[in-house]
């Protein structure tokens, strides 16, 4: 099997990914093991509908035993879903729940979506949940959806590997990195709000400990698509990133029902303020940023110390408002045999997990 040009890596992609090897093969423990001079971070994207795929990328991860031999998580969105699926030894629900929970219209609607903004612009009573509902994802995590799905969080807060979530802080416009967790409790009050697109998923969160405290809380790709310069500027000089695009993928090219979704986020900027300037200056801060953004990935991809792992670069893209099942299904499947191949250097086959062995849906309306 060829490591080179099927896989599309370069000398410094397979670097990386040989100094994980090494480790496992030394069984290597981080903070424990005598140094071998690296410092490496996994890095787990957003990506909306298209976090199915960074779900397949952390079950490879979890399949390959490669989970105990990195020095950090920095995930972002639907990202830090995955990676706490990852601590919790349950990375294949992170892509089950997008083929058999959030497809039938009661997480994702556009038109409900809209809904709600109109009646938060009109100032009337909202009678049905935001276009985004947070319940679901959180009753997924809590059990109370599907008791089978239920997230051990305790289990991610004991994990060696810490979590690092990153989350938007709309008083101070900036991008906040939350981590050492005090409860269970406290955990997903942080990961709900790094998953919490604004408007689209209701009002924001209020923070409740360090220099978040009192303050509201969105989606972390609100300011930062991409936690991979953080974990940079961190230290660390190796970083596996899992991304929800295809690799080498522009951040720019959106579908029509991702393109509304940024239109919602748009309005919900200018109302979710007392007053116009403020709001307008909300609005501005995420789009210059959405620019220094697709600038910074594009320098991550050039950059030695960095490797993108997701879709291969001549797949079809998948929107991050795809609410067909199969494209999911087939997403999913492409991007965990990629990784099976890229990460144990092509001398792997992969086989999908039995879990994974859906049953065929008929596409759900977009209602």
């Amino acid at each position: 099997m060829s490591t080179d040009s099927s896989l599309y890596l370069t000398d410094d992609n397979k670097r990386i990914i040989q100094t994980l090897l090494n480790r496992k093969a030394a069984e290597y423990v981080p903070e424990e093991s005598p140094s071998d001079g690296h410092k490496i971070a996994l890095v787990i994207e957003g990506g909306g509908m298209a976090g199915v795929i960074t779900g397949a990328l952390v079950t490879a991860i979890r399949d390959l035993g490669l989970i105990h031999y990195v020095d950090a998580i920095y995930a972002s969105s639907a990202g830090a879903a995955a990676a706490a699926h990852l601590l919790a030894d349950t990375p294949e629900i992170a892509t089950m729940d997008y083929v058999e929970d959030f497809v039938d219209g009661r997480f994702l609607s556009i038109s409900r979506a809209f809904r709600y903004a109109m009646r938060h612009m009109l100032g009337w009573e909202q009678t049905e949940p935001p276009g985004m509902d947070p319940n679901i994802t959180s009753g997924i995590w809590r059990g109370t959806v599907n008791p089978e799905k239920i997230l051990d969080v305790q289990k991610v807060l004991d994990h060696k590997v810490p979590l690092h979530i990153i989350v938007s802080d709309i008083d101070d416009m900036q991008t906040k990195v939350v981590s050492n967790f005090k409860s269970c409790e406290e955990f997903l009050l942080y990961l709900s709000a790094g998953c919490l697109v604004p408007g689209v998923a209701g009002q924001p969160i209020i923070g409740t400990t360090g220099d978040t405290e009192g303050h509201r809380l969105v989606d972390g790709k609100t300011t930062r698509v991409s936690p991979v310069q953080i974990c940079l500027d961190a230290g660390y000089d190796m970083a596996l990133v899992l991304t929800s695009r295809c690799e080498g993928s522009s951040l720019k090219n959106k579908g029509v029902k991702a393109a509304s979704m940024d239109w919602i986020i748009t309005q919900f900027c200018r109302l979710v303020e007392k007053d116009w300037a403020s709001g307008s200056r909300l609005v501005k801060f995420s789009r210059d940023n959405a620019r220094e953004n697709d600038e910074e990935v594009k320098r991550a991809m050039n950059d030695p110390r960095v490797i993108f792992l997701g879709l291969p670069p001549d797949y079809p893209r998948v929107s991050s408002a795809c609410m067909d099942p199969e494209i999911l299904r087939e997403a999913a499947v492409v991007a965990y045999k990629r990784a099976i191949q890229v990460l144990s250097l092509g001398t792997q086959e992969p086989t999908v997990p039995p879990r994974w062995h859906w049953p065929k849906h008929s596409v759900h309306a977009f209602c």
